[in-house]
């Protein structure tokens, strides 16, 4: 049989499954499950870093009070004018959380619902945060096309 084209049977084989159980609460296991999934999943990398132990440690450049939700991307903005935090909440149970930037000495209330993606933009320019669509446009613009549609 050849094995360079479509056969009726190709997803026949031997298949590996790796399971783990991981045991507490079931509050301590809906906020914690998804991070650790990633972490047993991700493949482990190589780094050679020696560092030379002078020097301050870098502070983090952005912060969530909640440790559940997750800071799924930081980027640039689309129009290259500012920057877009986008936010997750993983376990269905809707969320307050606070984004604060130490370095520019920004703080940010956020309310996520279940599941919910959320984007914010930041202008670097004069440090006003505002929330955003998924496609960075302003959310009162969105709602000034739906009307006029």
């Amino acid at each position: 049989m050849r094995d360079d084209r479509y056969t009726p049977r190709i997803d026949q084989g031997e298949r590996f499954f790796r399971f783990w159980i991981n045991g507490s609460g079931t509050t301590e296991r809906l906020t914690a499950i998804d991070r650790e999934a990633l972490a047993h999943n991700e493949k482990p990398v190589a780094l050679s870093f020696f560092p030379h132990g002078g020097g301050t440690i870098t502070a983090p450049f952005a912060i969530l009070s909640d440790d559940v939700v997750q800071l799924s991307a930081f980027k640039q903005a689309e129009d290259g004018h500012g920057y877009i935090f986008r936010l997750f909440e993983p376990t269905g149970i809707a969320r307050d959380t606070v984004l604060d930037i130490p370095a520019l000495g920004l703080s940010h209330p956020v309310k996520l619902g279940a599941f919910e993606i959320k984007s914010l933009r930041l202008d670097a320019g004069t440090g006003a945060i505002s929330e955003v669509d998924l496609l960075e446009r302003a959310l009162e613009d969105k709602n000034e096309t739906l009307q006029t549609d």
